[in-house]
């Protein structure tokens, strides 16, 4: 038994590890003809990547706009809103409806901070000034300071003109473009994406009705608002069948 062992292949032990990686699977998909129309979901997903993993931000972006416009019902001005900040919005609530927002306001930070570094324009071609440049990329700094040391992060202490939507594009009103530019961002990307799968199947008229984004808003209830974007996980979703794909025989 020893010898036969002994006997036994071991070429296995140090068999190479196939690449898995998104990069070399988009460089191949790249060389197949006319790959953005035959494979256009896969094509879709391997654009939006990076956005798509973070489509589930904008449910808690639209509820802490809900908040804040309750808690503003009555209007504040730009100066007022400079010099307001989140907690202290979260103070003129009904003493019934703090924790719930407290709870609101730590999931919008946490999602802004994760996405907003997608912004890389806010109005026009003016680059974002609340972003400055590390070797990992673009990193986020709300004083636009420019400096690691001094980056100030979405948080209780921020002043509300950061999340509150203002469609005015200028210069002194960069602030309030924040969220509606983000929201742009990730809602473009989920869109381009449902549009894909849609055409997938164009002679299905049925799966194109089912497919159709629904219009959603602040008002739209927090749990509704989730469900209609697309849940998109790299490693859950992507990286499982990528393994596969390198580890299956071509002729199996």
């Amino acid at each position: 038994a020893a010898a036969a062992a002994a006997a036994a292949p071991t070429h296995w032990l140090w068999r190479l590890s196939p690449d898995c990686s998104i990069r070399l699977f988009s460089r191949e998909l790249a060389l197949q003809s006319d790959h953005a129309r035959r494979f256009a979901v896969t094509h879709a997903v391997l654009r939006h990547r990076r956005r798509l993993q973070l489509l589930s931000c904008a449910a808690d972006i639209l509820r802490w706009h809900a908040l804040l416009f309750e808690a503003f019902c009555d209007g504040l001005s730009r100066e007022e809103a400079a010099n307001t900040t989140n907690a202290a919005a979260i103070a003129r609530l009904p003493a019934d409806r703090r924790e719930a927002a407290w709870h609101a306001l730590s999931a919008f930070s946490e999602a802004f901070n994760r996405s907003f570094n997608l912004v890389e324009r806010l109005f026009e071609c003016q680059a974002n000034p609340f972003l400055y440049q590390t070797v990992d990329g673009p990193a986020i700094d709300l004083s636009a300071s420019g400096r690691a040391s001094d980056a100030v992060l979405m948080g209780p202490d921020v002043a509300v003109t950061f999340s509150l939507p203002s469609a005015i594009a200028g210069e002194n009103d960069a602030p309030g473009l924040c969220t509606v530019q983000l929201l742009n961002h990730l809602s473009d990307a989920h869109n381009e994406t449902v549009a894909q799968l849609a055409a997938s199947s164009p002679a299905d008229a049925a799966l194109q009705a089912q497919v159709a984004v629904p219009t959603i808003s602040y008002k739209t209830p927090y749990e509704i608002a989730r469900r209609c974007f697309i849940s998109f996980d790299l490693d859950r979703d992507l990286m499982p069948m990528l393994m596969a794909f390198r580890t299956t025989p071509r002729n199996a």
